[in-house]
Order: structure tokens, then C-alpha cells, then sequence
């Protein structure tokens, strides 16, 4: 069964699924922001600079999801992202339907 018909249908089953992804939202910024804090990682996006469709698509699925800046200007592996990411997934899984 998917969460729609666990859920409902209606204007009371859609508040319960915007409520969901905002509160999943919430969680996994705050997470980010008291993980990154500490470890000095930058998440902002930064414009790659680069030309063409694939290069800029490339620059913006690996750079823009998965790492950061730290204090150095270097790109290391975003473990307040992936950590801010997880978090809001699994912490929903107190309030979402069973399936």
C-alpha cells in the first residue's frame, strides 16, 4: 500500500504530506547547519565557471550535492550534507504511515 492511500485523499491528507516534507526539510537544514558549523564547511553553491551542458550538469550533481568548501578552499566529501540528508530521512520515520 503507498503512503497516498495510507494517507488519504483530501485537502487533510495533502496538509499531512506538505507537513511531512517540510518537517523533513527542517530537520535536515538544522542538522547541517550544527554539523557544519563545527567542521567549517561551507555548503553554499558556487558557480562552476565552466562551459557547456554536461560540464556545468556534471559540476553541479557532484560538487553541488556532495562536497564543500572547508576553511582551505579545498573540496572535501560534505559530511554535514550527506549527515543533515540522512538524518531528515530517518527522523521522519517517526511520524510517516508504516509502508
Amino acid at each position: 500500500m503507498t503512503s497516498r492511500g495510507e494517507w488519504g485523499q483530501g485537502w487533510d491528507a495533502h496538509g499531512q504530506r506538505v507537513a511531512n516534507i517540510k518537517g523533513q526539510y527542517v530537520i535536515q537544514k538544522t542538522v547541517t547547519y550544527l554539523l557544519s558549523s563545527p567542521l567549517h564547511e561551507d555548503n553554499r553553491y558556487f558557480g562552476s565557471g565552466k562551459h557547456g551542458f554536461w560540464p556545468r550538469f556534471e559540476y553541479a550533481v557532484v560538487v553541488g550535492s556532495l562536497l564543500a568548501r572547508h576553511g582551505s578552499g579545498k573540496l572535501h566529501i560534505s559530511v554535514s550534507q550527506i549527515g543533515g540528508v540522512a538524518a531528515g530521512a530517518f527522523v521522519a520515520r517517526l511520524w510517516l504511515p508504516p509502508s
